[in-house]
């Protein structure tokens, strides 16, 4: 099967991702009481410390209602001006006879936006977004007070992640990320590792790096020829 990273992987839109960023430090401010000139700073230690802001901000004790928080960073974004279809990206997604799967630290809802508007949503066999891995972490006793969000790069959140896609084993599944230290988890866990748009990057351990999604058949011709 194929695990898939969704933004900056199936896509690209920068103005987008940082329209994102712009929620993310607004939040800190005014509902979490972050002070203005300490957000840009904070924002990016919690992310590079704990996989996500969000999992960063829980960890350090502050109080955030989940669903107020992909409310406010994702729900309120204008999709409709940053997505379009992409044709060729559904045709090369339903050439490629594997069963194929999102991963995404992002919430359902965005994820579901985000393929509509790509028209892709039919392409995948399943997404598993935030909701539904900490629902599992929680179950399986993972989320504790040391780690209250499970996210990439959590080596704990890809085996979650693996259970539910169906019980996909690393040995059998390819996994595509734009994130070098997403694809270091994968590559680790043994999943045959792509790493999507930072040419030129070195994250230490990815099998293959491509400028974009659409390199996908001249990079790995296999899939196509039924091998393993």
């Amino acid at each position: 099967a194929i695990l898939f990273d969704l933004d900056d992987t199936l896509y690209e839109n920068g103005t987008m991702q940082h329209h994102v960023a712009e929620n993310i430090r607004h939040y800190m401010a005014e509902r979490l009481g972050i002070p203005a000139d300490e957000v840009a700073e904070q924002c990016a230690d919690l992310y590079l410390n704990y996989g996500t802001t969000l999992a960063g901000l829980v960890a350090n004790g502050h109080a955030v209602d989940y669903a107020d928080w992909h409310a406010a960073v994702h729900a309120s974004l204008p999709y409709e001006s940053y997505l379009r279809p992409d044709p060729a990206l559904r045709d090369l997604l339903d050439s490629i006879p594997l069963p194929k799967y999102i991963f995404t630290n992002a919430d359902a809802a965005h994820a579901a936006r985000c393929l509509g508007l790509l028209g892709v949503a039919g392409c995948f066999a399943g997404v598993i977004a935030f909701e539904e891995v900490q629902a599992a972490a929680a179950a399986a006793g993972l989320a504790h007070h040391g780690c209250p969000v499970v996210c990439k790069p959590n080596r704990q959140a890809f085996e979650l992640a693996m259970q539910l896609a169906g019980g996909l084993q690393p040995s059998t599944t390819l996994w595509l990320d734009d994130s070098a230290r997403n694809i270091t988890t994968g590559h680790k866990l043994g999943m045959y590792s792509v790493l999507v748009g930072r040419t030129g990057a070195r994250g230490g351990a990815q099998a293959l790096v491509i400028r974009h999604i659409h390199d996908l058949p001249t990079a790995l011709p296999w899939l196509w020829a039924g091998q393993q």
